[in-house]
């Protein structure tokens, strides 16, 4: 890439929870890829990295609604469990909540969550289309400037062209 093309500043969309010097990484991987020449391509590769960080978001806020979903539910079931202990009051310890108990949790959490969860799911799918798009014009804007003319090159008429036949 041109030393004459801006860099992007990222640091306006990055979120308080998310890493500015990795979509950096990942501008400047894509950059070493893809080889960008022109404002415009620059700017493509800046909207592709855009469009995953877009993407890593909502995935990370669906997981994170689901953990703290499932810690409320978890502290309900260990809550039951304090309270039928006090009832028993036989002085015994509260054993943990086994894995089994705790996919139930998980599990009911995400159900009662599901519009939540199906939002940021099609946000993902949609998003990931338009990255496929974002790439297809990267490609086409490459296309255009390999067709672009020659500036200092000279046409030539094939017919006035002795090609040495023998």
């Amino acid at each position: 890439m041109s030393e004459k093309l801006p860099k992007p500043n990222f640091r306006s969309f990055i979120a308080p929870d998310e890493d500015l010097a990795h979509v950096k990484s990942i501008y400047a991987a894509l950059v070493a890829e893809l080889k960008p020449s022109t404002y415009l391509e620059a700017r493509q590769i800046e909207l592709i990295v855009l469009c995953d960080l877009e993407m890593s978001r909502h995935r990370r806020l669906s997981v994170s609604h689901l953990a703290s979903s499932s810690r409320t539910f978890e502290e309900r079931a260990v809550q039951k469990r304090l309270q039928a202990q006090e009832e028993d009051a036989d002085g015994q310890d509260l054993p943990p909540i086994d894995p089994q108990e705790m996919h139930q949790i998980v599990a009911r959490a995400y159900a009662l969550n599901i519009e939540t969860h199906a939002y940021h799911d099609a946000s993902v799918a949609k998003l990931e289309a338009r990255r496929r798009s974002l790439l297809r014009d990267y490609d086409a804007l490459k296309q255009r400037a390999a067709r672009r003319p020659i500036e200092d090159a000279e046409v030539i008429d094939a017919a006035s062209v002795d090609l040495g036949e023998a």
